[in-house]
């Protein structure tokens, strides 16, 4: 696997990488079970609707997307959404029903959906799996652009990720903050969405069966400045990565170490609070608070699916809380997301 050799110190948008970096390849790499994943996550607190939208290459058949679709309205509801099929070119990632558009490369951004959804409730969730091919129940309408508001977070650049290991998910992963307007329109209401999200684009060999845990938080605020972190411990409590960075005044620093409250108890949500500490390199340790407003929820299947509620007949399983919460970093609230797994036996 190439390692991407960004600047040691990233102070303009990209974080070194080159354009061609944020498009869709073509073709695999040649190696097992090859994968490309570009993935979009965001919450609007004044509308109370989050968005999370995937399109992953199937590590079995590279040229199949499986795409897939949650939407939130409230705390309760969920649409879920997932088919497999489309198409690529360099800056239009398409799946069946969806599109992300890379209009200027680490800038904009824009996605479309149109198509069914399964409505289940926060609570069904919580107790079980749930049928994602069951009979829709809702229609969804998504026009989303989105700006960049903070440089590139790049986690993992290849070299020692790129190293095969047991439940490894990709070899590079970079994520972006970003600001959202448009409008998601389900069973006929149009909500106007604003607030903040996170995109994350990464390649690499992904067999999540052999996953162990990890955390994917990031944060964007009115006033310009964002974070976010990213560690990932594998089954054999190796730590195989732990990064973070704060964006404050047009300055990009990164953090040496990071610490983040795990998951532990789904029946938390909503309300659960949650504290990050980033500490950066030039010794000052950056802490956040926030707590989370809703969630949804999914159990890993496969190689690298994910099924909508907890399915607690597999204790060794592990579950995705993908998470909305509220931030408050110095008294200014901010969005992001807040994404946490944890291996089933561990949650109370």
């Amino acid at each position: 696997m190439t390692a991407i050799s960004p600047a040691d110190a990233p102070s303009d948008w990209s974080a070194g990488l080159p354009a061609e970096a944020d498009y869709c390849l073509l073709e695999p790499e040649a190696v097992p079970l090859f994968s490309e994943n570009f993935w979009f996550v965001g919450y609007d607190h004044d509308s109370t609707v989050g968005h999370f939208l995937h399109l992953g290459a199937d590590p079995h058949d590279f040229s199949v997307w499986t795409e897939q679709l949650i939407i939130s309205v409230g705390t309760e509801d969920f649409y879920f959404h997932r088919d497999r099929g489309g198409e690529r070119s360099p800056n239009e990632v398409a799946g069946p029903r969806m599109l992300l558009h890379n209009i200027e490369p680490f800038r904009t951004w824009r996605l479309t959906y149109d198509g069914p959804a399964i409505r289940y409730s926060l609570d069904t969730l919580k107790a079980g799996p749930a049928d994602i091919d069951a009979e829709p129940t809702d229609h969804i309408g998504l026009e989303l652009d989105v700006q960049t508001v903070a440089p590139v977070f790049l986690a993992a650049a290849g070299g020692e990720h790129a190293t095969p290991h047991e439940g490894q998910a990709f070899s590079t992963h970079y994520e972006q903050m970003y600001k959202i307007s448009g409008t998601v329109t389900v069973a006929g209401q149009q909500h106007t969405i604003g607030g903040f999200g996170l995109r994350d684009h990464s390649r690499g060999p992904r067999d999540l069966s052999g996953w162990g845990t990890h955390a994917l938080i990031g944060g964007a605020f009115p006033s310009g400045r964002a974070f976010g972190l990213f560690t990932v411990i594998g089954r054999d409590g190796t730590v195989r990565l732990d990064e973070g960075y704060v964006y404050d005044n047009g300055n990009y620093r990164r953090a040496t170490s990071t610490e983040h409250t795990p998951l532990t108890d789904i029946d938390a949500t909503p309300g659960e609070p949650v504290t990050v500490r980033l500490h950066l390199d030039d010794g000052e340790a950056i802490e956040i608070t926030g707590e989370t407003v809703t969630a949804a929820l999914l159990t890993f299947q496969g190689a690298a699916d994910g099924g909508p509620g907890i399915d607690r007949t597999n204790p060794e399983g592990t579950a995705l809380m993908e998470a909305f919460p509220r931030w408050t970093w110095d008294g200014e609230v901010g969005g992001g997301i807040l994404e946490r797994t944890a291996t089933i036996k561990n949650l109370t």
